[in-house]
């Protein structure tokens, strides 16, 4: 217990390994927390105040949303915002979080503990974003095999533009190491090995590439 949030602030800097604080104000208790924005993020809750002892406060940047994009499964925890750029701080703020999707229709904020979520997938209405991507252009196309397919070791699947899109989505999944493209429909699987599990067989209609490889 403590006598304000001022005092709060100063057994936290006070403390080895204190990151962060949150504040009860209807007891004036003070809550240490060894991380930035405390384990799993932040809630709403009116009775308190939380703070990181150290914060970031740079611009939102646009360049890493993916529109119409659901990162599945590996939440942290979700809760209502006023935008993507609110969702964007939260996460920024706590120190487990990698990636958000944001749902427009209710404004609800999901903040994710990896990059990519545990794999991506087509969902209208949605904006995901890696808290760190790369958006240099696709210039590795020399390691993408025609009529091969790369079996098993899938993460998941989504429908893309081109096989440029298909190396982009895997590049902002992780542990995405390798993708197969099948042409007929436009559907991109994201594999987790190399060749795949149980390695490459040749089919056609399909194009499959690890996004590191060996020409040699």
């Amino acid at each position: 217990v403590v006598e304000d949030i001022i005092q709060c602030f100063q057994y936290c800097e006070d403390t080895e390994n204190c990151k962060a604080i949150a504040f009860r104000k209807s007891t004036s208790t003070c809550y240490l927390k060894n991380k930035s924005g405390g384990n799993n993020g932040p809630s709403s809750n009116a009775d308190y105040q939380s703070a990181n002892i150290a914060c970031e406060n740079r611009r939102f940047d646009r360049s890493c949303v993916r529109e119409n994009i659901w990162f599945n499964s590996a939440d942290l925890v979700n809760f209502a915002v006023a935008n993507i750029e609110e969702c964007s701080k939260h996460c920024r703020e706590t120190e487990s979080c990698k990636a958000l999707s944001f749902r427009v229709s209710d404004q609800r904020c999901y903040l994710k503990s990896k990059f990519g979520g545990n794999y991506p997938s087509n969902s209208e209405g949605y904006y995901s974003l890696n808290m760190e991507c790369n958006n240099r252009p696709i210039n590795n196309l020399d390691c993408l095999r025609q009529d091969i397919v790369f079996n098993a070791g899938d993460m998941g699947s989504i429908v893309v533009a081109d096989v440029s899109e298909c190396v982009r989505r895997c590049r902002d999944t992780e542990g995405c190491k390798a993708i197969t493209f099948r042409q007929t429909d436009n559907t991109c699987f994201l594999k987790s090995y190399n060749g795949g599990y149980s390695g490459p067989t040749r089919q056609s209609s399909h194009a499959s590439m690890n996004l590191e490889c060996d020409n040699r």
